[in-house]
């Protein structure tokens, strides 16, 4: 959890003293549960958000503006109406609880000078902004709770404000080390994190877990007997930890995966993590505005993703369907030759054919041994016009096979087409690279363009980068992630003797080797070759087919789709990737 109360108390303490004594200059509502209040305190413009979005409810100075609506909603006109022109008086955390009570100085109707006061309360599905007079009560909130919402606690215009239902935790920030003592050897042989988070305001599970570790050497410590040296120890570790954290001496440190992207933040340098796995900050305020950025980036990219996976799925799905339904209807034409048969030995046997027979009994031409070959007939019609009858049958599946035939091939392809747009949505997660898929498949017909995108001016946005490998011995390997990016390697970057390899028979990147094909060693080669199986479709085979060739021998025939491409004078090698030997060859960001 990126905002408990600890991290809510390194946040408050850099806003107050940014903003007590400045002046509301703006008040605007982005969204439905978000307000930015812009403050020109210290000869500087802040501009604090609060929201109470229950997946993303926090309070913080920020340096990202978003556009506003036309119409301002009714309670951003009410916060105007009080809080433009207004002094901030004060700011203060209430304890160590996730709630945040921000005092103005404002001037009523009559031009008296009156307190309102903002409460920002962060709890999940419950969060809130509640606009106060200076009585207590409640002018208006983002979200208004009714009884039939909540039983216990109501948030109406017009009533008095009441403070959460206490959790009865302790304030870690008022605790001595004898009360802290009295509080552990209450549980011994207790896991001391989650002892601390029910125990303790303010801390959120992965914060408990911190401070086990660092005072107590382990995540999982467990609380000693209080007759130990090493309970005291532990004792005195932790109180130092929050002495540090009264005074103020934070270092706010942004926890990333291995995709960079975040998924921790403490007011604190955690242990327990790489090096290039922390990014530290001096202000709490910009570590928790890159969080939700990166977050919210990250959640939109893998939103974005999901919808062209879904639609691509679809697609394919039909595909399939409609490969299957045509592979049927041919098969249903497997007897067109015995139709064919049939009209040839009718007509040339008609003149001792009579009408009326269920059977026909005609000799068999076509046989060696011209054996006697019984023919089923219309008994409603005459001989010849069973002849023409199986003419006809013949003619008809003749032509239903012709054309079949092509939209198989078709059908194919476009299975080939959708398959390898799957595995590029599976390589691409930056905006650039989903974007390009995106226009792609709105050029394709796969989806419709937005109205928004629809009337925007044609431009060259930024192109995306392939994969960059380097060898050992230095040579770059690129591979690309989408069909553009594969057009642009194989077409425009790749030199005439560079080398190109793309595994065989199905959907995958295509891999350049910047090097002339005629010296590229066999550790490139192979090397080149896992990264051309391993970005495919092929990907968890074993023995994988790996075609390779100069880009020479490469070209794109008129209107194929893009990242398609035919090419000659290949050779074939066979690999089995594995994950480890990915993640050991040298990946160049950026």
């Amino acid at each position: 959890m990126p905002l408990d109360g600890l991290m809510l108390h390194a946040v408050c303490a850099e806003v107050s003293k940014a903003i007590v004594g400045g002046r509301v200059d703006r008040v605007n509502q982005p969204e439905k549960d978000e307000i930015h209040i812009l403050i020109r305190s210290q000869g500087q413009n802040c501009l604090l958000m609060m929201t109470a979005n229950a997946s993303q409810a926090r309070l913080h100075l920020t340096r990202h503006n978003k556009p506003n609506p036309m119409q301002p909603p009714m309670f951003c006109m009410l916060l105007r109406k009080h809080l433009q022109g207004s002094r901030v008086l004060g700011m203060r955390q209430l304890e160590m609880e996730r709630i945040v009570e921000i005092t103005f100085e404002a001037m009523d109707d009559l031009g008296d000078l009156v307190e309102r006061r903002l409460m920002v309360e962060i709890m999940g599905r419950h969060s809130n902004i509640i606009f106060l007079d200076e009585s207590g009560r409640i002018i208006d909130s983002a979200h208004r709770v009714s009884a039939d919402m909540s039983r216990v606690r109501q948030i109406l215009p017009g009533m008095d404000y009441t403070l959460p239902p206490s959790q009865d935790k302790v304030n870690p920030l008022a605790m001595d080390e004898a009360g802290l003592a009295a509080l552990l050897s209450r549980a011994p042989g207790l896991g001391l994190a989650k002892h601390l988070q029910t125990q303790v305001m303010g801390l959120a599970p992965s914060t408990a877990a911190q401070i086990s570790l660092i005072c107590a050497g382990d995540e999982h410590a467990a609380i000693p007997d209080a007759e130990t040296m090493r309970f005291d120890s532990i004792v005195q570790r932790i109180a130092d930890f929050f002495a540090q954290m009264r005074a103020g001496a934070f270092h706010p440190t942004l926890v990333l995966d291995v995709e960079k992207h975040p998924v921790e933040l403490f007011p604190f340098e955690p242990r327990g993590y790489d090096f290039d796995h922390l990014k530290s900050y001096s202000s709490a305020c910009k570590a928790l505005d890159d969080f939700y950025v990166l977050r919210d980036r990250q959640m939109r990219a893998k939103q974005r993703k999901s919808a062209m996976v879904h639609a691509v799925s679809t697609h394919l799905e039909r595909c399939r369907k409609k490969s299957a339904l045509q592979q049927e209807q041919i098969a249903d034409c497997a007897q067109m030759d015995t139709w064919r048969l049939y009209g040839e030995l009718l007509t040339a046997n008609l003149h001792q054919l009579q009408g009326g027979l269920s059977t026909a009994r005609v000799m068999n031409y076509y046989d060696p041994e011209c054996g006697t070959l019984e023919i089923p007939m219309d008994v409603q019609l005459t001989p010849s016009e069973n002849a023409q009858r199986y003419y006809k049958k013949y003619n008809k599946a003749k032509t239903t096979v012709e054309q079949l035939t092509i939209q198989i091939a078709q059908t194919a392809e476009e299975i080939d087409y959708l398959e390898g747009q799957l595995d590029n949505l599976d390589k691409c997660d930056s905006n650039e690279e989903l974007s390009e898929i995106r226009e792609e498949l709105e050029r394709e017909g796969y989806i419709n363009a937005s109205h928004a995108r629809s009337k925007q001016k044609k431009g060259r946005v930024t192109a995306s980068k392939p994969y960059h490998y380097q060898t050992p011995e230095g040579i770059d390997i690129l591979v690309g992630k989408n069909n553009l990016q594969n057009d642009r390697l194989t077409l425009r970057t790749a030199a005439p003797d560079e080398l190109w390899l793309h595994v065989k028979d199905a959907p995958g990147s295509h891999v350049i080797v910047r090097q002339s094909a005629n010296q590229v060693t066999p550790e490139t080669l192979q090397q080149a070759a896992l990264l051309a199986a391993w970005y495919s479709r092929s990907r968890g085979s074993g023995n994988i087919a790996v075609d390779y060739a100069p880009r020479k021998y490469l070209r794109k025939p008129s209107g194929a789709k893009p990242g398609m491409v035919i090419y000659d004078h290949q050779r074939t090698l066979y690999v089995t990737p594995q994950a480890a030997q990915i993640e050991a060859m040298s990946l160049i960001e950026g």
